[in-house]
């Protein structure tokens, strides 16, 4: 019986596709360039792993700017030009601001996290509530606890240079922890870094077609006995270490605040807020003001030493590193460790710093020189960043140099489009790279 409903269902994906081959080919336009694929099958073998980012590099040499990938019906396009990627994803956000379905990421347990909801009412929930507590203009009010976490890392990285990682890691943990959730958890930062490091490496599902429930969707509906719906036993496993990331730090937040010993952070902030409209604190905006929360602590690990908005974070860590003379002596050997270490991760950005400032010397110089100039006696602060040009302009060079997001979260297409005269299907991948 198993067997035939195998061959059944087997027999069915190859009618489908067949069907979708055969309409594609009379599409009036053609599909942007791309590397030749196999009857049916398409580009199934071209799509990049997640550990495969350099294919994109590949393709966007090969294909000027963009190009498609098809495999089993799901087409996906790739853009690396600036020009293109602003035409459609800026000019055309209203076709391209949608998310691909993506069953995989969701059986982990990450549907709660805004970059992976379509573009709805409840994401619209979501992102208002996030863009209102997450914003620059808020930033200043988190200086102190970066200061306070900065000093702490340099202090950490003067006593055992040689653990730069370690440092890092707690370094960013500890400012989004104590903004997201403020010092309730503060006894809990070791396991919640952990955690959210764990929930973070499942993240690599994100790539477009990364297991096979993605190209087929019909396998999330199967036994997890059928051939090719392991993903089915893996998420099991994965998916309670996501929950944990979510609701642990939550609910502690949650008793503090019953036994009024929380203090200010997103979550609290966020309960007060509404509370003081007069809103109903119902199961829905608890789970909102929950996701937002989650999205927040990891999303900030990965990105509040590299993104635009929070760059006076880098400002900050990298003015303080440089009066760290030790730093001028550090090995060769620890050299190639931090090579090692450049990848999308906790920190990267940072380390990135320390990695340039080991190949530039005559950068960290004349970066150290400009320093001197303006607080010879003291460490900076927050207010000295208009007077350190050369300072704040390396800050910007480092995220062009090493970046940490080569590829951009996927979008999807609502309609049809066509764009220099390629045709993009509508629910088409979109994705982004800066390789």
């Amino acid at each position: 019986m198993a067997s035939l409903t195998a061959t059944l269902f087997a027999g069915g994906i190859i009618c489908l596709l067949a069907v979708t081959h055969f309409r594609n080919r009379f599409q009036r336009n053609p599909y942007p360039p791309g590397p030749k694929g196999i009857p049916l099958l398409g580009n199934i073998w071209d799509i990049p792993r997640p550990d495969e980012a350099f294919k994109y590099s590949r393709y966007s040499k090969m294909f000027d700017g963009i190009y498609h990938l098809s495999a089993l019906g799901t087409h996906i396009v790739g853009i690396s030009c600036p020009k293109i990627a602003d035409d459609l994803l800026v000019k055309r956000a209203s076709n391209y601001s949608d998310r691909p379905n993506m069953p995989m990421l969701n059986e982990l347990g990450w549907e709660f996290a805004i970059p992976t909801m379509h573009s709805d009412d409840r994401w619209k929930r979501h992102r208002k509530l996030f863009d209102t507590r997450f914003r620059p203009a808020n930033i200043p009010s988190h200086h102190s606890k970066i200061r306070a976490s900065t000093l702490r890392f340099l202090g950490d990285l003067l006593k055992s240079p040689t653990n730069l990682r370690e440092h890092t890691s707690r370094l960013v943990a500890s400012i989004s922890i104590h903004i997201v959730y403020g010092s309730a958890v503060e006894k809990h930062v070791d396991h919640l870094t952990d955690i959210a490091e764990q929930a973070i490496s499942i993240l690599k599902c994100a790539t477009p077609g990364a297991y096979m429930v993605d190209r087929i969707p019909l396998l999330k509906y199967v036994p997890s006995w059928f051939p090719g719906a392991g993903f089915k036993q893996t998420a099991l496993r994965w998916r309670q270490i996501t929950r944990e990331m979510v609701e642990f730090p939550f609910n502690i937040v949650w008793d503090a605040m019953v036994d009024n010993t929380a203090s200010p952070c997103f979550v609290v902030d966020a309960i007060d807020s509404l509370k003081a409209s007069g809103a109903e604190l119902n199961s829905t905006e608890i789970d909102i003001i929950r996701n937002c929360a989650g999205v927040g602590y990891p999303g900030m690990r990965c990105l509040l030493t590299q993104i635009s908005n929070m760059k006076e974070l880098n400002v900050y860590v990298y003015l303080n590193a440089f009066q760290l003379q030790e730093i001028q002596c550090v090995s060769g050997s620890m050299l190639f460790s931090v090579t090692g270490l450049i990848e999308l991760q906790t920190g990267s950005a940072v380390l990135s710093f320390f990695l340039a400032m080991m190949l530039h010397p005559e950068i960290q110089r004349r970066a150290q020189a400009e320093l001197d100039f303006v607080c010879p006696e003291r460490l900076p602060e927050f207010s000295d960043r208009q007077n350190l040009p050369y300072i704040d302009a390396l800050c910007t060079e480092l995220l062009r140099w090493s970046s940490i997001g080569p590829i951009a979260f996927p979008h999807t297409t609502s309609e049809d489009d066509t764009y220099n005269g390629y045709f993009i299907p509508a629910r088409t991948i979109v994705v982004a790279d800066s390789l």
